[in-house]
């Protein structure tokens, strides 16, 4: 006996039940896949350190750091809270560029990597203009730089300073406070003038242009090291 027309609709209803229903699970899935690579996507993106930040002696234009024209100040390179891996902080593979003349010591607060260095440059004309016993760049048992002067005259420099000059500090271009520093990289300009002597005295014999204790896979090349007792000083120890 043949199954009646009602019978085989009520046995076929249950497989269209079954595909619409596999079909929303598809859906579904899919749909929360897309969102969990969103997210990935997200969270990586937050993890990375900035790209590039733009710093000057004090904030410009809109003070996002994007260019020299909207510059963040000084002090943003100076303060620990700024260093990471977040996206608006300095960390592994940023360049932090300069600009115009910066009178403020700089003092880095992190490293970079071993994949990734910290690279600190120097735009045309920008010069780090302080006269600071402990470096008007420290990078204090830090590692991982490059620090590349931008082939800039006096990039590095301690104005008036010297015998018989408005000052006599012993001031030291870049340095580590009688410590460390590691894998860095510094090239390309000038650091100098730092002590401007004259005859016979016994001032200005702690300026120097590179001053470290220790430390290793260091490479300071294509450089002019000008007015300073020492050039560079590497002193085993710590």
């Amino acid at each position: 006996m043949r199954p009646s027309k009602n019978a085989m609709r009520h046995s076929r209803a249950p497989r269209a039940c079954s595909n619409t229903t596999s079909m929303s699970a598809v859906r579904i899935f899919s749909k929360f896949a897309l969102a969990l690579l969103v997210f990935a996507a997200t969270a990586l993106s937050a993890s990375a350190p900035q790209s590039a930040v733009y710093i000057g002696q004090s904030a410009a234009g809109t003070g996002d750091g994007s260019s020299c024209a909207n510059q963040k100040a000084a002090s943003f390179f100076n303060s620990g809270s700024n260093w990471g891996t977040g996206s608006a902080q300095i960390g592994p593979g940023t360049t932090v560029h300069l600009c115009g003349t910066i009178t403020t010591a700089l003092v880095a607060q992190g490293s970079g990597s071993s994949s990734a260095t910290v690279t600190i440059q120097w735009e045309s004309g920008a010069s780090l203009s302080v006269c600071n016993t402990v470096g008007a760049l420290q990078l204090t048992t830090k590692s991982y730089f490059t620090v590349d002067l931008g082939g800039n005259s006096a990039a590095i420099t301690c104005p008036n300073n010297g015998t018989g000059l408005g000052s006599g500090v012993g001031a030291v271009g870049i340095g580590a406070n009688g410590n460390w520093m590691s894998h860095i990289e510094i090239r390309n300009g000038t650091i100098g003038p730092l002590y401007k002597y004259s005859c016979c005295g016994s001032d200005g014999l702690n300026s120097v242009s590179i001053s470290l204790f220790g430390g290793t896979n260091n490479h300071f090349h294509d450089l002019t090291l000008i007015n300073a007792n020492g050039g560079i000083s590497f002193q085993l120890g710590n």
